[in-house]
């Protein structure tokens, strides 16, 4: 089997409000996520160098930009989300699939909306700046 790059243009992110995914209008890309394992140290006083054993995963933190809309339904609910203590939501990043495949990878995960943010700046279109706490496991499906 040969290895084939998947290009980024066609990638779209969604948020899932009322049982339906609602894709993220104007986000400028997915950024990096996925686990990384803690560590800790149990070393003892006796040992000759350090060990250590590993936690369980974090998967991160991840900072969506793009050029705001402020009639956009997905741009309302994070907004909303960003300012309700008791939140979180389904978000579903879809990559652009292989040439010549025929379903692209996706991945399916929980978040705390932390920020939603707008800013304007002459010469420029308005956007928006949202940062989202991963809580709980990535469920991730294969490209095919």
């Amino acid at each position: 089997m040969s290895f084939a790059f998947s290009p980024s243009a066609g990638s779209k992110l969604y948020v899932q409000i009322n049982s339906n995914y609602t894709e993220i209008s104007g986000a400028e890309g997915i950024p990096e996520f996925g686990a990384e394992k803690g560590t800790y140290d149990i070393t003892s006083i006796g040992d000759s160098a350090k060990s250590f054993a590993t936690d369980m995963p974090d998967y991160g933190e991840v900072t969506i930009t793009g050029i705001w809309d402020s009639t956009d339904a997905a741009h309302a609910h994070l907004l909303t989300s960003a300012a309700s203590s008791a939140s979180t939501d389904v978000f579903k990043a879809e990559f652009a699939k292989k040439a010549g495949g025929s379903a692209a990878a996706s991945a399916i995960f929980s978040g705390l909306v932390l920020s939603f943010r707008v800013s304007a700046a002459k010469g420029s279109p308005q956007k928006f700046t949202s940062k989202i706490k991963l809580t709980g496991a990535v469920n991730w499906t294969a490209a095919s």
